[in-house]
């Protein structure tokens, strides 16, 4: 399978959470860049925020959407690090280095296939 062509994006998680008696529902909301507001597109019934990568968000939509899930009561677990843990997001597992490494690695591996 040529990865030149490849425009999908999974995202792995168990079934478990999925089952009807966990009363789990996953709501993706996709950012389109700039001026995206993706406050106004939760839905209503949400307990909490789970942040990906957004590379076409810049440092002051981060602090707005940051800022609006706090005003919300939304608590936000960051994928991406402990700089939004820093800028207002709940918790990260993921310290800012580690993420960097990551993305330094990822790029010299597409870099050099």
């Amino acid at each position: 399978m040529s990865g030149a062509n490849r425009k999908g994006l999974t995202l792995f998680f168990s079934h478990l959470l999925l089952r009807p008696q966990m009363g789990i529902k996953i709501f993706p909301v996709l950012h389109g860049g700039k001026g995206d507001d993706l406050v106004s597109r939760l839905p209503s019934d949400i307990d909490a925020v789970l942040i990906g990568a957004l590379p076409r968000m810049d440092e002051a939509q981060m602090a707005k959407l940051l800022s609006n899930l706090i005003e919300l009561g939304l608590p936000s677990y960051s994928l991406i690090g402990s700089h939004l843990v820093e800028q207002g997001a709940l918790v990260t597992a993921v310290p800012f280095e580690s993420w960097q490494r990551r993305t330094h690695r990822l790029a010299l591996d597409l870099a050099f296939r």
